[in-house]
């Protein structure tokens, strides 16, 4: 598997477990505690009476139902009757961090303040007594239920009784909500002093919450991606270091090679890179320099053109005036190309009259002026023995992906089209037809 490959797959899992987390954690991971008839959960009635109040209550189990009389007196200064249900013994309690709402479905008849109370004392050992309840702090919310139907309040509107902060001394760092250790859950009436008699049918009181909360799953999802992220840099650099590692491998390789092969050319000495009359390279010359790396790689990149150069009527030269002349004039020829192209551009001589130019990084166009100059340059010439000379030239560019040997030939076709087409111009070759420049 491909590197490339390997890390769509693993941005493609990442991204199915996110959304999974995610819509799990909305549908599912749920956390439920409920309280009724048949919970396991010890749930004892009490009320004012024991401080001196004339409060009574009463509680009976009905199949799942908590059936609660409450008949609030007037004796007491903040009359009451309350449900305690024993969730978990003090020290350990139990934690209701990762709960989030309460949902009760509560039926009250009778006369009086529907209003109610919910308490859930927490137990901290650093100042708690487990034996005196009002030592546990007093998280406390008040609601009105709603008849024969469920009512679902956020605990996050629980807040501390200030009377507890009070008598108890609490600092303020100590004086937020805390439900992480909660002995006993409790339900009770209003503290309002008023004389009334309620039956409270409570079919049921559930903590809900999430095992993950939203944001555990955020952070979890986060922590991902940054594990996924840090493993996919680990292996990027050991990829890169690998081929770096490589690539020196194989420069050094390729350094051998050349120093080899120096070695070699200037052993043998056979092959003449220059055309020992006129000083251009000849055809093992070009062929070294165009197959290098460089050459190549910049031909594909950037437009290579090729001039096809024949001198004219060059043949009527030498048996004129003898080969000493026509030596003369191609030295002559090659000098004025060398005045007139760049310092990277090659003049070869191909055979006889015939010499071929390569312009690395010339497009067409400009190649096509650079032969037109040529013309007029060769046409203008001072010549040996006051001789007039012109030339043909055939134009092309390399083609993508296009074989060396078909691009000279190509070009090489154009020269010939120019020549029989009258001598003394420019022809173009394109991967169509050749064409006369304009």
């Amino acid at each position: 598997m491909t590197p490339r490959a390997l890390l769509r797959l693993c941005v493609s899992v990442l991204i199915l477990l996110s959304i999974t987390l995610l819509v799990w954690q909305h549908l599912g991971m749920n956390l439920v505690l409920r309280i009724d008839a048949q919970s396991p959960y010890q749930i004892d009635a009490i009320d004012d009476s024991k401080a001196g109040g004339d409060s009574k209550t009463a509680l009976v189990k009905r199949d799942r139902r908590l059936i609660w009389d409450c008949t609030v007196g007037h004796r007491y200064e903040w009359p009451f009757c309350e449900l305690t249900v024993a969730i978990a013994p003090p020290p350990t309690g139990f934690d209701f961090s990762k709960y989030e709402t309460v949902a009760l479905k509560i039926h009250i008849t009778g006369n009086g303040s529907r209003r109610m109370r919910l308490f859930m004392r927490n137990y901290d050992g650093t100042q708690a007594d487990p034996n005196d309840q009002l030592s546990w702090k007093q998280n406390e919310l008040q609601f009105d239920p709603e008849d024969e139907r469920e009512t679902v309040i956020s605990l996050s509107a629980l807040n501390v009784a200030s009377w507890w902060l009070t008598n108890n001394h609490i600092p303020v760092e100590r004086a937020s909500v805390d439900v992480s250790s909660v002995p006993v859950v409790q339900l009770s009436t209003a503290g309002i002093r008023e004389e009334r008699s309620q039956q409270i049918a409570i079919d049921y009181v559930e903590f809900r919450g999430k095992w993950l909360t939203r944001g555990e799953v955020g952070l979890i999802v986060t922590t991902l991606w940054l594990c996924a992220g840090i493993l996919f840099l680990i292996f990027d650099f050991q990829q890169k270091h690998h081929a770096l590692a490589a690539a020196q491998s194989r420069q050094k390789q390729l350094e051998a090679l050349n120093r080899a092969l120096t070695v070699e050319n200037e052993r043998v000495g056979s092959l003449a890179r220059q055309d020992p009359l006129t000083g251009a390279l000849n055809r093992a010359g070009i062929r070294d320099l165009l197959w290098q790396e460089s050459i190549l790689d910049n031909a594909r990149k950037r437009p290579l053109s090729l001039l096809c150069c024949d001198l004219d009527h060059f043949k009527r030269v030498n048996d004129s005036f003898g080969h000493d002349t026509g030596d003369q004039v191609l030295v002559e020829f090659v000098r004025l190309v060398r005045a007139s192209v760049r310092q990277r551009d090659y003049i070869v001589r191909w055979g006889g009259e015939e010499f071929f130019l390569f312009c690395p990084d010339t497009p067409l166009d400009a190649a096509v002026s650079l032969a037109k100059k040529l013309l007029e340059t060769v046409a203008q010439g001072t010549w040996p023995n006051g001789l007039r000379l012109t030339m043909s030239i055939g134009v092309a560019t390399i083609a993508h992906g296009e074989d060396l040997t078909a691009f000279i030939q190509r070009t090489d076709a154009a020269l010939y089209e120019a020549k029989n087409a009258g001598r003394n111009r420019v022809v173009i070759s394109t991967p169509g037809e050749p064409r006369p420049a304009a």
